[in-house]
């Protein structure tokens, strides 16, 4: 149910991000910023319930999407994919994974 949930909010937040701050954008392609939030969903989860390993994870999960943001996909990434990855929907999404992660009661 949680994941249900998650893939709603983090879905239209997404969504209304791209509307309201990158307006110029006219297409995407994927899913990668919803399953960005995922990912954060499911650290933050397992943080509340104890494990604090996945702290690196998060903290890991974090600065590559900041990195993407701020200084673009790495090159390795540009040569894998035959198109441009939009950074901007992982931020989003792992930022909405966030802000659901913090006001979802995952349960310990």
């Amino acid at each position: 149910v949680i994941w249900f949930y998650a893939t709603v909010f983090c879905s239209a937040f997404i969504g209304l991000g791209f509307i309201t701050l990158i307006p110029h954008l006219d297409w995407y392609m994927g899913l990668s910023g919803l399953l960005h939030s995922y990912l954060v969903v499911g650290l933050v989860g397992e943080i509340k319930r104890g494990n604090r390993l996945y702290c690196l994870g998060l903290i890991i999960v974090l600065l590559k999407v900041v990195m993407e943001k701020y200084v673009g996909p790495s090159i390795y990434t540009k040569q894998f994919l035959e198109f441009n990855v939009i950074a901007d929907a992982h931020f989003l999404g792992a930022l909405f994974g966030l802000i659901f992660s913090a006001l979802s009661k995952i349960k310990k």
